[in-house]
Parts: C-alpha cells; sequence; structure tokens
C-alpha cells in the first residue's frame, strides 16, 4: 500500500496531496484495527435500568407517574415492561424513509413484534405517523387504529403545529382526564 501512495505522489497531480492524506488515513485506520477492545457493556440493559430508575423514582413521589419510552422498542423485555406505562413509535406507517412515504411492511413487522409484546401486557401503543397527504393521514389513522394503537399523523416532523386536517382530531377523547 505505501508504494502505491508513493507512485500516487509522484504522479504530482492536482490530486495527490489529498489522496495521499486518505491514504494515511486509511493505513492508520487499518493499522489500528489490531488494538480494538470488545466494550463488554450491555447497553439495552443498561438503558432497561435508567429507565426502570426513572420509573420507580417518579412513582414514589407520584404513584399517578406515567413512563412512556420514545422508540427504542429493541429494548423490550419483561422486566422493562414492568417499568413503564406505554411506547411511544415514530415512523410506523408513514416516514421512516422520509415524510409522506410509507414505510416498508418489512421493517413495520420487525416493530411490531416488538410493540405487540408490549401491548400483549396491557400498555398504551402511540404513534407518531409522519405525513401530509390527506390520503395517507387517514390511511395512518385507520390503521394504527385497527391495531389498537393510539395515532397522531403529524404533518411536520419538527412537531411544532397543528395540522389543520383533520378538523377535529381523530378519536378525540371527550372524557374528563384530569386526575
Amino acid at each position: 500500500m505505501i508504494k502505491i501512495v508513493i507512485k500516487i505522489i509522484k504522479r504530482r497531480n492536482k490530486f495527490s496531496h489529498l489522496i495521499f492524506f486518505f491514504s494515511l488515513l486509511l493505513i492508520f485506520f487499518l493499522l489500528s484495527m489490531g488494538n480494538c477492545v470488545v466494550d463488554s457493556k450491555d447497553y439495552r440493559q443498561l438503558m432497561r435500568d435508567f429507565v426502570g430508575g426513572i420509573s420507580s423514582y417518579s412513582k414514589t413521589i407520584n404513584p399517578n407517574f406515567i413512563v412512556i419510552p420514545q422508540n427504542g422498542v429493541e429494548i423490550i423485555d419483561d422486566s422493562y415492561l414492568s417499568f413503564i406505562d406505554g411506547i411511544g413509535l415514530e415512523d410506523f406507517f408513514y416516514g421512516y424513509d422520509g415524510d409522506d412515504l410509507s414505510t416498508l411492511e418489512s421493517e413495520r413487522k420487525y416493530l411490531l413484534a416488538f410493540i405487540n409484546k408490549a401491548k400483549n401486557a396491557g400498555k398504551k401503543i402511540l404513534i407518531i405517523d409522519y405525513c401530509y397527504t390527506i390520503g395517507k393521514m387517514d390511511d395512518s389513522y385507520e390503521k394504527n387504529n385497527q391495531l389498537g394503537f393510539i395515532s397522531f399523523a403529524a404533518d411536520h416532523r419538527g412537531l411544532d403545529n397543528i395540522p389543520s386536517y383533520p378538523s377535529q382530531p381523530y378519536n378525540v377523547n371527550s372524557n374528563n382526564i384530569i386526575l
């Protein structure tokens, strides 16, 4: 590899300095791979413990405190489910690869395996789909409702507005929600 780098330098074209720099970077990277230390931390368990700590602490202060983590459904297990009251998930039907684009069915099936475990444990599932076409918003609401999920079709990923459609929120709750 070093002989190739030297040949490139001798050619002295306008890209030789850039190629030389990236070649050195590549050599450094490849040589450093032999000294890699495998990190033995279980980051999924650390996150479960972190959320569990928040839940335990908060519920000692207020037993009605609700913990609903957003995304990260891959860490769901029985112990994690004992700490949470629901799951928030983005991009389930729309938005995974871009706003107003359908999420691939393979991705939905993968996520559904995790969120069904939470749903079957009695947890609420809250979905945010990112779509702005009226037909896709309707589709999002209908499909999520069929699965028993509470959903919101957001027309801005920043969640910085209340969409003008629908004029009244889908499945609006008319009950008093104050405890």
